[in-house]
């Protein structure tokens, strides 16, 4: 308190005091009197010792009521201490109660002469979490002393009786009447919300349970459906292939002789028309049976089936596929090869019809029990692209790895003769083994592998009615074949390659190894580039399709046997768009990348990590390594100073 504030309260009680006495005496004081300097000095003397009894007794009075007061509010605080829906403790730096409410002593099962010296930690819970309880309790305690910062935590106590019961402990730093540091408690009662948290947890962790069985038996569901869709493809595809493909071929066959009956001119233009007619309705048979069960993909597996849709879709719609796939592992479960295969056709034909664009790039990359499958158009897309940015990658966790495919490519380099009926005489080729022809007036010992028996037939009628070769014996899968061969010792084989034990390029590697002057020619209905690279890496010699006339198979025969090699127009056009392909002019980085694949390299290139790339763009560390390897495979580069290079030399970043 001020001097002035004193000196003003003291003269305002010498001012009361003065009055009063006034009052009393009924006159004014002798300090106030006109004769106030003839006054005698005992009679002022006793005017003071009046004045300062009056000043006394309004002290004392002023007193009594201000500890009257201070009892009513102290009664009310402990009232409200202790009548207080909060918990109030007071502890000491140790840790011990010095004071708790009612609310507090309920709360924790005890009256307050039993709290009081106990310490707090006492009542937090004994169980198995005990431990980390009290470790928590330790820390707030501590860090509150030594930082005087309010300090909160939760844990779980328990009653002199065992119940246990979550509280909030909200604490701040005071001291007592010595000065001494004493800790101010709030214990919060949030055992209802603690248990709701508790049970809330276990719900939604039993109903993540729940939605991980669900999401197992839709996917079980959807492989289910998939395998029972393939199922329903191939029954068609065979039946197809097998009964109408293989009539259609028999009257193919048939109807040659059509051409040598001597009919007018109109019945042989007919004749032509129905060759014809027959020859399409082959063709889309075999392009319907391709598309309902592709036996690239039974055949070759993922990768190679890919490459095949690449060239489909190229005369189909005109779309370039570009592959950038790596090798695959060794094994993978036939139901997930359908569904990629499928999804990655269904994605394929929507790029050529909707993308604006009529090239395309195909990633596919292996990484730890994960797929990667990319597919880039750099078209106009379908939404909105800034506000919704399309997915670029899609992932798929196998259970098993997919299997690796063959080899791509024949390995060697081979000149082969076509013949494509009256488009004049073959030109020759070096022949691929050293082999010995039949002798002079010798007929050329045939065996004819394929399982239809009607096309079996007929093939042998037609051939035999020439008068040049010998059939010497059939055989209707893998395994009679390799009978029928050590038997017989034909000179040549005519194999069909889908065969319902072993496939006929399997076939033909064995019957290469155990009879190497067997001469082999694929007759069969695949026309696709794969099937007829394989066939001559087994080690067949020619290659026919079924609609090829009897002529064209006779001379294939002949140049094959005298040791020659022959490919049929159908093959060699694959092979021919094959080696089309293979060469083309470098491109613009926004031409080969895609959007993201281009902000990656940018980043790269400026000799930024993947983990600071990852935060940058916001995408995962693996994605981005997903997407450095893309980069490097279609730009043809592996090393990080010549992706800095191209990206300089491009313009995406400045030297």
């Amino acid at each position: 308190m001020s001097a002035d504030r004193l000196s003003d309260q003291t003269a305002e009680l010498r001012r009361r005091a003065e009055e009063e006495l006034r009052e009393k005496l009924g006159q004014e004081p002798p300090a106030a009197s006109p004769g106030f300097a003839s006054v005698a000095p005992a009679d002022l003397t006793l005017h003071e010792l009046q004045i300062h009894q009056i000043e006394l007794e309004m002290q004392n009075e002023e007193l009594r009521r201000s500890q009257e007061a201070l009892e009513i509010s102290l009664v009310r605080y402990f009232d409200l201490y202790d009548q207080a829906p909060l918990c109030y403790l007071t502890l000491s730096e140790k840790g011990l109660i010095l004071e708790a409410n009612l609310v507090a002593a309920t709360l924790l099962g005890m009256d307050r002469r039993t709290l009081a010296g106990r310490v707090l930690s006492q009542s937090i819970a004994k169980d198995e979490l005990g431990l980390k309880y009290r470790e928590i309790f330790y820390m707030h305690h501590k860090k509150l002393f030594e930082t005087g910062l309010p300090q909160s935590c939760e844990i779980c106590m328990e009653k002199a009786g065992g119940t246990g019961f979550w509280v909030q402990i909200s604490s701040t730093l005071a001291k007592d009447a010595s000065g001494k540091p004493i800790q101010r408690v709030i214990l919060s009662d949030i055992d209802q919300r603690k248990r709701a948290e508790l049970a809330l947890k276990f719900l939604k962790e039993d109903l993540e349970t729940q939605v991980m069985n669900r999401t197992a038996e839709v996917r079980n569901l959807a492989i289910s459906v998939t395998r029972a869709e393939e199922r329903e493809r191939q029954l068609i595809a065979h039946d197809l292939h097998d009964g109408i493909g293989q009539l259609l071929h028999v009257i193919l066959l048939k109807s040659e002789g059509l051409y040598s009956q001597g009919f007018n001119n109109k019945s042989q233009v007919l004749a032509k028309d129905l060759d014809d007619l027959l020859r399409e309705a082959i063709r889309m048979v075999g392009s319907v049976t391709s598309r309902l069960s592709p036996p690239v993909l039974a055949t070759f597996g993922l990768v190679p089936a890919f490459s095949w849709l690449a060239e489909d879709l190229m005369r189909e719609y005109g779309l370039r596929v570009h592959l950038e796939c790596e090798e695959m592992p060794a094994s993978f479960p036939e139901e997930l090869s359908l569904i990629l295969f499928r999804s990655v056709r269904e994605l394929l034909i929507n790029v050529a019809k909707h993308s604006g664009k009529l090239e395309a790039w195909l990633g596919l990359s292996i990484e730890p029990a994960q797929i990667n499958i990319s597919i880039n158009d750099l078209g106009i897309g379908m939404i909105d692209t800034e506000q919704y940015p399309p997915p670029e990658q899609c992932q798929l966790r196998p259970s098993e790895h997919p299997r690796a495919p063959e080899p791509d490519g024949w390995g060697d380099e081979h000149d082969f003769d076509t013949w494509g009926g009256d488009s004049g005489d073959a030109p020759v080729a070096p022949s691929l083994r050293p082999f010995r022809a039949p002798g002079v007036g010798m007929s050329i010992r045939i065996l004819i592998a394929d399982d239809h028996r009607m096309f079996r037939e007929s093939l042998r009628l037609s051939l035999s009615e020439s008068g040049q070769v010998e059939i010497v014996g059939e055989a209707g899968c893998g395994e009679e074949t390799l009978r029928e061969v050590a038997r017989l010792k034909p000179d040549l084989i005519l194999l069909d390659i889908s065969l319902p034990d072993i496939n006929g390029i399997d076939l033909a590697r064995k019957l290469r190894q155990s009879f190497p002057d067997l001469k082999i020619i694929a007759l069969t209905a695949h026309t696709d580039r794969l099937f007829v690279e394989a066939m001559l890496k087994a080690g067949a010699q020619g290659y026919l399709v079924k609609t090829a006339s009897t002529k064209d198979l006779l001379t294939a025969i002949q140049m094959v046997a005298g040791g020659r090699n022959f490919l049929c127009v159908e093959a060699m056009q694959a092979l021919v768009r094959r080696q089309g392909d293979e060469g083309k002019a470098e491109l613009s980085p926004s031409s080969i990348l895609g959007r993201r694949e281009l902000e990656v390299l940018k980043l790269l290139a400026q000799g930024l990590a993947s983990t600071l790339i990852s935060a940058r763009l916001n995408i995962a560390v693996g994605t981005v390594e997903v997407h450095r390897r893309n980069i490097m495979r279609k730009l043809g580069i592996h090393t990080a100073v010549d992706l800095t290079r191209y990206a300089i030399r491009k313009g995406l970043i400045s030297a």
